[in-house]
């Protein structure tokens, strides 16, 4: 969807044709893409919902559910490439009272209500003394946000987008495909090497779950594979939990939202929506400091600054919307839970 977007506004940049030349009474090759493309957003990919809304004194509890509509893990491609969970306690004037994966202009995930950026939106530590936002079953405060991704960093332990540096996999938590199960492939060698390629989680090397659920145990892999690790507490990602399914291809999260007595009072629903971004902030910082840099790379990274900087954003789809508000693409529909009175 981006790279529509560049190509829309930057065509003689990228020396690309916005129409065909033999024939110019169609509609252009660009338009017919962005329309494909929101449609496959919205009706195709990914579905968010939100469960029955209870209080536990001050606290909002409600389960929100993503569920993988494609047939590979989500997302999908390159690494960089991530989706994210807004959730929001909205007032009876659609004021924002609580919320949890919020974005600024610019694409970069806040602490809650404020304009501030989370520090793990470029790999600084956050309150619980990791770089990045692990995988959360559980999600208690603002500064808490659930993001599926893949994260890898270099052997001198950065974080890095390169296919080319990437030695340690830190994180990888995206959405298996419904039925996901290596006891499927009936070659052995075949088994191991598709384990090794799409299991979540990171592997025996390192583990970054979230932190209190944690604790791992270490178990035998499926048909005498590799060993793998059984994530307690997580049975949307255990396929010891789903031996004759495979994996449910979704994810269920709780958020514990605790509000202030006059938020309380005012609490009148919940509003969910899932976001794409396919070049995340921290992505695009990496590609900018080449920009700053002489080398071969320098020009083609300053033209990448230029483009990404004034990229219109606020170009709306069929519909009105403004599909790249905030350097992100929703993916599926917003979806509402009423808040029961306290």
């Amino acid at each position: 969807m981006f790279l529509n977007a560049y190509a829309q506004q930057y065509p003689l940049l990228l020396g690309i044709r916005q129409q065909d030349y033999m024939n110019p009474n169609v509609t252009a090759p660009l338009l017919t893409g962005l329309s494909s493309v929101l449609e496959v957003a919205d009706k195709e990919t990914a579905e968010a919902t939100v469960g029955e809304l209870a209080w536990n004194g001050d606290e909002l509890s409600a389960q929100v559910t993503v569920r993988n509509l494609s047939g590979h893990s989500l997302p999908s491609g390159v690494g960089f490439r991530r989706l994210f969970l807004e959730v929001e306690v909205l007032g009876t004037k659609d004021e924002v009272l609580w919320a949890s994966g919020r974005t600024n202009d610019i694409g970069m995930i806040l602490k809650g209500t404020t304009s501030e950026p989370l520090p793990t939106e470029s790999f600084q530590a956050g309150r619980d003394g990791l770089p990045f936002q692990p995988h959360r079953q559980i999600i208690t405060d603002e500064d808490q946000v659930q993001i599926y991704e893949e994260l890898t960093q270099t052997s001198s332990l950065a974080f890095s987008t390169s296919f080319l540096h990437r030695y340690w996999a830190i994180k990888d938590n995206r959405v298996r495909p419904t039925g996901w199960n290596p006891d499927n492939v009936a070659d052995a060698a075949l088994r191991r090497e598709y384990v090794d390629a799409t299991r979540p989680g990171t592997g025996p090397e390192r583990n970054w779950w979230a932190g209190s659920e944690a604790g791992e145990v270490p178990e035998q892999g499926l048909s005498g594979d590799r060993p793998l690790h059984r994530y307690a507490g997580r049975p949307d990602y255990d396929i010891a939990v789903h031996p004759r399914t495979g994996l449910p291809g979704t994810d269920k999260v709780i958020y514990r939202m605790r509000l202030s007595a006059a938020a309380k009072i005012g609490a009148k629903r919940v509003r969910v929506t899932l976001y794409s971004q396919s070049t995340p902030p921290y992505f695009l910082k990496q590609r900018f400091v080449v920009a700053a840099e002489n080398g071969a790379e320098r020009t083609a990274a300053q033209r990448m600054y230029y483009m990404a900087g004034h990229l219109n954003t606020s170009a709306t789809a069929p519909d009105g919307r403004a599909y790249l508000a905030g350097f992100r693409l929703q993916v599926g529909r917003t979806t509402y839970g009423a808040v029961p009175s306290p």
